[in-house]
């Protein structure tokens, strides 16, 4: 069963996916998924490596993963352009070992978003003792 819909990827020993996207402008990015092990099937050591432009920026056990569970990996900032998310099964201890990924999401992360939505409160309650004052 998926964590959301009915469809995720199965990166089963040493297996990938990728996904290009392209970015208009600079932006300090993340990403949020969910990952899962195999259970009750073959060796349980698989790791998932994520890649951004083909430089790994993040390495998850999931032997421990018996229901879904949110992981994150913060980019920082990235240039505008081209660029290509990967996820990689690096194969464990060489079993058959398989971790399932899905909702794979893009995100800016909290405090970058938090600096954008402070200033805007401020605005906000200056605005609000200008017409009460």
């Amino acid at each position: 069963m998926a964590e959301d819909g009915n469809q995720f990827a199965f990166l089963q020993m040493v297996s990938s996916i990728s996904q290009s996207f392209n970015l208009p402008s600079s932006s300090n990015l993340g990403v949020d998924f969910y990952m899962e092990l195999r259970t009750s099937y073959g060796d349980s050591t698989q790791q998932v490596a994520v890649s951004l432009d083909g430089t790994q920026v993040g390495l998850f056990p999931a032997a421990s993963l018996t229901s879904w569970t949110l992981e994150t990996v913060n980019f920082g900032t990235i240039s505008a352009g081209e660029h290509t998310l990967s996820f990689a099964g690096t194969g464990g201890s060489g079993g058959d070992t398989t971790a399932f990924v899905d909702n794979v999401h893009l995100v800016t992360p909290l405090p970058s978003a938090l600096l954008l939505f402070a200033p805007g409160i401020a605005g906000l309650a200056a605005l609000r003792r200008k017409y009460i004052g």
